[in-house]
This record gives structure tokens, sequence and C-alpha cells, in this order.
């Protein structure tokens, strides 16, 4: 192809039959309008209406690894109609390659666009589509040198991975005795929500207008929740903004602050203790992992102590194994890694890498898988064999039999904060747009799969960002 960028334009309208009723995505290879021109003109400023006469223009089929044009600007027209049983469901377009850069537009609106000629993207153009009706979308491309068009195939479809089997698994999730804790940011303020595992019955647990509440854990009775608070205090030096570390009963009641500038708690497997991180400098800031140290608070006592590792900083996402004897964190630009997922025994002795590019481990329950986000797009499993974390063991430290719990084909959309359910069964997990940090809002949904991999189900259906689940057991009684 070629060694630099490209950029075009695309307008796509397309025309085919309806599927059959399931989740397949629709191929748009055949049959395109297209025209190509040096100059855009008055072309570009009419092209993606709907009303847009094109009977003049070329009609070509998509070649994959051909781009068929050399013109500055290419325009591609297509028409289709979407099964209605898509109602409902995020729609994307998915492009596998466009030469160079694309702005796609559906019904006269732009949904996205896409920088790079061999770069697959992807478009949620959920809130353009008419179901039932003819779509126009368009997309236009500005090819600066080489060959340049639609050179990869093309498709439209479903988003969300949820396919035939998402009704029986929302029926299992349905009879499970347990709930599942996420912050939620429904109004403008972020709450912590406690919801059934089908997501029934959702309640406001922390109820507060004035206040932050995120990254919350049950602690292992389901009695308490961990969690962080970013609030407004008065100081010597002014108003100032602070995160620090709270717990409370499973209501919400009984708030305790168990540390100021802090951030990341986690439980210890048996609920007596919770693990956090202090804050890098005094100063507020979103950032996960600007942290220091790994310290634990002691309920019973309400003393805190640090593990003995002074060289822990920029810990992230910290979970605690349920034997108690490790540390699962993820650090970043810190420790002598540019990034990755470390586990430390609980003494602060030992550190060692494992083979698990990526971030935000979880243990089973168990405590003989990790469940960790490869990438933007997939969660991994693996299993964690602690014998291999000895003295003078090979680095990093191999994950076994890992496989890909959660994989989503939508560029757009992050899956993120992977966490076990209480029989390592399920995996709940955020699936969203948007930055990624705690606290920053995008449009997020609380999800569950199988932990064998799989289509999911969204339990919040898009009220709000829901982020950061986290599986409660009833609490004893």
């Amino acid at each position: 192809m070629k060694l630099r960028a490209l950029s075009v334009f695309l307008l796509v309208s397309f025309l085919l039959p309806c599927a059959s009723g399931d989740d397949t995505a629709i191929p748009l290879g055949k049959s395109w309008r297209c025209a190509a021109a040096i100059d855009k003109g008055q072309l570009a400023a009419e092209f993606f209406q709907a009303a847009f006469d094109d009977s003049s223009w070329r009609v070509i089929d998509v070649i994959p690894g051909k781009a068929p044009f050399r013109e500055r600007y290419i325009f591609y027209r297509k028409r289709v109609s979407v099964p209605a049983e898509w109602e409902g469901k995020p729609i994307g377009l998915f492009f596998q390659g466009v030469d160079d850069d694309a702005i796609v537009y559906v019904n006269g609106q732009e949904v996205g666009e896409n920088h790079g000629w061999d770069v697959p993207f992807d478009v949620d153009v959920s809130k353009a589509i008419r179901i039932g009706e003819e779509n126009v979308i368009a997309v236009l491309c500005e090819n600066t040198d080489g060959p340049g068009g639609i050179w990869q195939p093309v498709s439209i479809g479903p988003m969300d991975g949820a396919g035939e089997d998402e009704q029986g698994l929302l029926a299992e999730l349905h009879d499970l005795p347990w709930r599942i804790v996420f912050e939620t940011n429904r109004d403008g303020n972020w709450e912590l929500y406690l919801m059934d595992a089908d997501g029934s019955e959702p309640v406001n647990v922390t109820r507060t207008s004035d206040l932050d509440e995120m990254y919350p854990h049950c602690s292992p009775d389901g009695t308490k929740i961990c969690f962080v608070v970013d609030e407004w205090r008065d100081t010597s030096r002014g108003k100032r903004k602070f995160r620090d570390v709270y717990y409370m009963g499973i209501d919400g009641s009984g708030r305790i602050r168990v540390a100021e500038n802090a951030r990341q708690p986690c439980w210890s497997p048996d609920g007596t203790k919770i693990a956090f991180s202090l804050g890098e400098s005094r100063d507020y800031t979103t950032r996960d992992y600007a942290t220091r140290g790994i310290f634990v608070y002691d309920l019973a006592t309400k003393t805190t102590t640090q593990v003995p590792n002074r060289n822990v900083e920029h810990a992230y996402n910290t979970a605690w194994s349920p034997d108690g004897k490790w540390f699962a964190f993820t650090v970043h630009k810190a420790m002598g890694f540019g990034h990755a997922i470390l586990a430390m025994d609980s003494e602060g002795k030992r550190v060692y890498p494992l083979k698990a590019p990526g971030c935000r481990a979880d243990w089973s329950h168990d405590g003989t898988k990790l469940a960790w986000v490869l990438n933007d797009q997939t969660i991994a499993v693996g299993d964690f064999d602690a014998t291999r974390c000895v003295k003078g063991a090979p680095m990093p430290v191999p994950l076994g039999d890992e496989y890909h719990a959660v994989q989503s084909k939508v560029k757009s959309q992050k899956t993120y904060h992977p966490d076990w359910s209480p029989d390592s069964r399920y995996i709940a997990f955020s699936l969203g747009s948007g930055k990624e940090q705690v606290g920053e809002k995008g449009n997020w949904d609380i999800c569950i799969t199988r932990s064998t991999g799989g289509s999911w189900v969204a339990l919040t259906k898009s009220q709000g960002a829901n982020k950061e689940p986290d599986w409660c057991v009833p609490p004893k009684r």
C-alpha cells in the first residue's frame, strides 16, 4: 500500500434485504455508488444527504486488498435496511480498512471518524440508524498519496456481543442469590448502587449530592463496602478537593473514613482489614496510578501499617488473593517497569512481574486464576501457580491456559474492571467508551459473561455511566 497515511472521505447509503433476525453482521461489500474528485467543491457539502442524487455515479464492489482510486477525494454511497430484531441494540459499522482517513455520516449526521489507512475501526451508529426504514450512511475520504478508498471488508451489525444465548444467560443470573455494587453517574454526581445479579432492583446506597463515591468493593461476608470519596474540605490553603478511602455498611449506614488522600481499597480475605495506597502528592488527581506504597488498615484496632516494601509506587487496582498471601496490582512507569501486572507476597518481600500484558487483574475466588484487561477490547483469563513465584524463577512468571473470556469486536468499546462471581462461574465487567480513569464519565454499562467466555449481557442498559462492578454475597443473618 503506502508508507504514509492517506485521507479519504466516504459517503455510503445502503439498501439490502433484512436479515433473518439473528445478530449476524450484514456484509456491505457489493454495489457501492462511488465518485472521485480532485476538489471537494459543492459535492462534499451535499453528498451525505439522503436526497442527494447519486444515479450518475459508478457502481463498484469492495475488493479486499485493492484501493481503487487515486484522486484526492473519494465518495461512496450505499443504502441499507436493518432487521427489526436489532431494535434496542447498539448497532455499528465495521470497517476493516479505509485508505486513508474516514469521516462517517448516517442519515445526515456525522457519527465518527478514523485516521490511518491500515487501521480497522468501528463506528457506533445506534442513535442515527432507523429501524424499518432506508438509511443513508456517509463517509468522506481524503487521499493524499497513492491509491485510496475502501480496500477491506465492511459490515453493519449489533455491537454489544450479545448473541442467541443472551436470554439464557439472563435466566441464569435471575436465579443467583448475589448482588452487584457499582459506581454510577446518572445526573452529574457519582453514587454507589446495588442491584441483583440480573440487573433488577437497583438501589442507591450512598444518596449524596455533594460527594462523589466510586471504586466500590464488597467485604467477603457481604456486610460492608469499601470505596473512595471525592470531597471538598476547608484547609489552611483554602477549599481543596481530596480523594479519601471509606467503608460503610452494605445499606450505606455507618460511614467511616479509613485514610485521607488515599485510593484503590480492597478487602483482606477474612474481611478484617482494608488495603489501600496513599496519593503520590497532596494535589488532587483522577489518575489511578498516582500512588505510593500499599497500606493495611485494621478495622478492629483502627490502626494502619505499611506493607514493608518502600519501592511500591504507581500501583493501582490492588487485589488481595483469597489465601491472603499475595497482592496483585498494576504499575505504570515505576518499579523498573513501563506498564506491568505484578504479584507481590503480602509481606512485601518478593515481587514478580506476571506474563500478562495489560492491567486490572482480579483473583478468582479459589485463587487459582486471574482475569485481567489484556487490551481495550479483551479480558483474558489465566491460571496462577504460586509455586512459580520462587527465588530464581524465570521472569516474568507465566500464567497457564490463557484464554479470552471477553472479546469485543468494536474498537470504540472498551472492556474494563473484571470481577469474578463468588462461585467463579461468571465475570462482571464494564463496557463502554470514553476515558477509563475512575471518575471520568463517558458512556458505560455493567455487563456479565460466563467465565468460560461467549456472549454477554448488559445489565444497566445505558442508564448513565456505570462502572467498576463488584459482586456481593448476601449478608449473613
